[in-house]
């Protein structure tokens, strides 16, 4: 290029030197803004448009806990909950004798058929992870197993984290010797985690009829 007078002095390309609106995602390579090339700060909750940032191009484990700002997510910044759902798990047979509860899946199972047997429950984080791996010191979670019973009652007789025998804590203060017969008992399973491989548990059976 030819200049009239002196040729000007080189200098690096800075933001000031760019017109607002330029520089457009269309005219951006794929994978051309990387972590390392963008300064700390540089990205502000004030230069991301609403909405921009969605479910779909956020990178699975892409955002974890360590790297949220404390009080960062909070009630006003979440959309209104008009309706909300929990997933749960209805079979139309009985439950057998050991009954695995996958916390990663859901929380709640239900067996609209009548029970053949006592039930020893284990929860656990799923098939391939554990409760202990799922959840962190000072966690709690609360899971509900829903048993049809008819003329001959059967209960949870036995509970487990993670294969582990727990003796619960159990309301009313005496361990469950029964069920109740034609009825359908909701037992809410309170898990506590005091430490690595350490827990309590709370029990309660409700009888509906």
């Amino acid at each position: 290029m030819s200049y009239l007078g002196q040729t000007p002095a080189a200098a690096p390309l800075n933001s000031n030197a760019i017109p607002d609106g330029l520089i457009t995602v269309n005219k951006l390579s794929s994978n051309s803004v990387t972590e390392a090339k963008i300064v700390a700060d540089a990205v502000t909750l004030t230069k991301i448009a609403n909405a921009s940032i969605t479910a779909p191009k956020i990178a699975n484990a892409n955002v974890l806990t360590s790297e949220i700002q404390n009080d960062a997510v909070r009630s006003s910044k979440i959309a209104p909950l008009e309706n909300l759902f929990e997933d749960a798990s209805t079979v139309g047979t009985a439950f057998g004798a050991n009954l695995s509860i996958d916390i990663l899946d859901n929380s709640v199972v239900y067996s609209t058929a009548a029970a053949s047997q006592n039930i020893c429950v284990n929860l656990r984080g799923d098939g391939s992870t554990t409760l202990n791996n799922s959840m962190e010191t000072g966690n709690t979670l609360t899971a509900a197993v829903l048993v049809t019973n008819t003329t001959n009652p059967f209960f949870i007789s036995n509970t487990q984290i993670d294969g582990a025998l727990v003796v619960p804590k159990v309301q009313g203060g005496s361990q469950l010797t029964a069920g109740n017969a034609d009825s359908t008992d909701i037992y809410t399973i309170t898990v506590v985690k005091t430490g690595s491989g350490a827990f309590t548990m709370f029990l309660s059976q409700s009888q509906f009829a």
